[in-house]
């Protein structure tokens, strides 16, 4: 079963407090009816998606480094799970190396970005992945998968 209702279901994953309240608080001003379900490290993500296969998120924004469970860890996980084959995986990580960049893209994420530092930049790119032009997509090349504003 999809998400019921026309608003996007997204699924946040971060174990920051601060950088989830931030996120939500941007979100709730692009898209106030959108339903945010919040987990604090990858681990749980995991166990929600098994626990119950027929809530399907349609959007997946993931930190890389937390603990119990990567972010990396979860993509390659989530890569055997047909329920989700049409999530949009965002990364949202304040990391910037490019090997690390490299392997989500190879692992099939569908978007990264390297967390802002403004609250508008924030909104920016939550703004850009949730766009129509965006939805149910996957950059095609590096240079598509790195979202800049």
């Amino acid at each position: 079963m999809d998400n019921p209702s026309n608003q996007p279901l997204i699924y946040l994953v971060d174990d920051d407090q601060d950088d989830r309240e931030m996120f939500t608080t941007a979100l709730a001003l692009i898209n106030p009816e959108a339903d945010v379900i919040e987990f604090s490290d990858g681990q749980q993500l995991l166990d929600a998606l098994a626990e119950n296969p027929h809530t399907i998120p349609n959007y997946i924004f993931l930190d890389l480094n937390m603990p119990k469970c990567t972010g990396m860890e979860c993509i390659e996980q989530m890569a055997h799970n047909i329920n989700i084959q049409n999530t949009t995986i965002a990364i949202l990580s304040t990391s910037s190396n490019p090997d690390s960049i490299e392997k989500a893209f190879q692992l099939g994420a569908g978007f990264y970005i390297i967390k802002p530092t403004s609250f508008t930049n924030l909104k920016s790119f939550i703004g850009k992945v949730l766009s129509p032009e965006y939805q149910n997509t996957k950059a095609q090349t590096i240079k598509d998968f790195l979202l800049t504003v």
